[in-house]
């Protein structure tokens, strides 16, 4: 009977957490909304910009904005982090990091009503971050709604060891994801600095948090290889 109770108690927990995990990812669909919106609009105040060359007071006001609108994702942000490390996905909630990062890159750039190449990049970048961490998301809830239908959820190991809600190999196909966008972006980079659309300082500066990135990540891997390997040699 106590047996019961415990697996029971167990079941409700990881609904609990499968409902938290969907929170997040609903959370971060919402502010993939909003940040398209800033782009937009950050396109479009800086084509207005190359013809008239001032900012017109409908255009600063939308600058105020988006501004703003940055400055409180940049917020939300940093709370999906912290929900990401509770429920343990250290590789998801430092890739959430990254946006954040990068949002408060765009919200200084905003603040200082830089609507140029390097504002637009990093926004772009945030966009791209975002959809990665969805699509993930997605297909890892798809993946255990699936098995549970199959009868494959639930239960596992009388209490011994938590459910992970995310598994080390998806975590592993986001690091590879993250590796080939910095590869990308590092390259897009080398290319606006040669064509004198970015300023020296700045593409150094950028490539160098770009070098410190993939740094990092070829450490996740290395983390990651290591956390499989005992499963491997379970199956």
């Amino acid at each position: 009977m106590e047996h019961e109770r415990e697996l029971e108690h167990e079941r409700e927990r990881e609904q609990e957490r499968e409902q938290e995990l969907l929170a997040i990812e609903n959370t971060l669909k919402d502010m993939l909304k909003v940040q398209l919106g800033v782009n937009e609009t950050t396109g479009r105040i800086d084509e207005n910009r190359k013809t008239s060359k001032t900012l017109s007071r409908r255009d600063k006001l939308e600058l105020d904005k988006i501004t703003a609108d940055e400055d409180t994702l940049a917020g939300r942000c940093g709370s999906v982090v912290e929900a990401l490390r509770d429920e343990n996905i250290p590789v998801f909630a430092w890739v959430t990091e990254q946006v954040a990062d990068g949002m408060e890159d765009v919200h200084e750039r905003l603040a200082a009503e830089d609507t140029g190449v390097m504002t637009q990049q990093t926004e772009g970048n945030v966009v791209r971050t975002l959809e990665a961490l969805i699509k993930s998301l997605e297909q890892e809830r798809r993946k255990q709604e699936e098995q549970k239908q199959a009868g494959g959820g639930g239960g596992g190991g009388g209490g011994k060891k938590k459910k992970r809600l995310i598994p080390p190999l998806a975590e592993l196909k986001m690091v590879r994801t993250m590796h080939a966008q910095a590869a990308d972006e590092t390259a897009q980079l080398e290319i606006l600095s040669r064509m004198g659309m970015v300023k020296k300082e700045q593409a150094g500066e950028s490539l160098k948090k770009l070098s410190e990135r993939e740094a990092h990540i070829g450490r996740l891997l290395k983390d990651l290889l290591e956390a499989l390997k005992p499963e491997a040699q379970e199956e």
